[in-house]
């Protein structure tokens, strides 16, 4: 799962800040769902790559999730 990013901040870093402002802005159950085993791998030509713990997730993410987890982590 890849999202464009530009500045310096570190792959973890940049996840759990954008994490934080994610959690507030999905209900719960679809955060413990979805989002409780994410975490950052690094960055790969200016993209945050995210690991997810099975192509389920991955999917789900993708298909219902994207706009608010590229507004978080461009935020």
């Amino acid at each position: 799962m890849d999202i464009q990013q530009n500045g310096d901040a570190t792959a973890e870093t940049l996840w759990r800040e954008a994490a934080s402002a994610l959690e507030k802005k999905v209900p719960a159950a679809a955060w413990n769902t979805w989002f409780q085993g994410v975490d950052a791998v690094g960055f790969e030509d200016g993209t945050l790559v995210l690991g997810v713990p099975s192509s389920v997730v991955r999917d789900r993410v993708n298909s219902g999730y994207m706009e608010e987890l590229k507004e978080a982590v461009l935020s």
